[in-house]
């Protein structure tokens, strides 16, 4: 039901390969299950930033520069902030 009810956008999907709260293989398998089902939609395919050694949500301080430039790409690839 959840599914038949998300809309088609672009979708990033941050994580990482140490995560203990949120086990990676069942974010790969989610992320599989979006691309499927963003396939033909017109939206473009998500986008993913895998981290190997990273507790969870910790990303944006130990890997601070890399997180928030992916951050920062897909708010200008959705024409979100005031630099193109």
């Amino acid at each position: 039901m959840v599914h038949r009810l998300e809309p088609p956008c672009e979708t990033l999907f941050i994580y990482s390969k140490d995560d203990q709260v949120i086990l990676p293989e069942g974010v790969e398998e989610y992320l599989e299950a979006v691309r499927q089902r963003l396939s033909g939609s017109g939206c473009g395919a998500p986008d993913s930033l895998v981290f190997e050694e990273s507790p969870h949500v910790l990303h944006k301080i130990k890997f601070k520069d890399q997180y928030w430039s992916t951050i920062t790409n897909l708010l200008k690839k959705l024409s979100l902030t005031g630099n193109s």
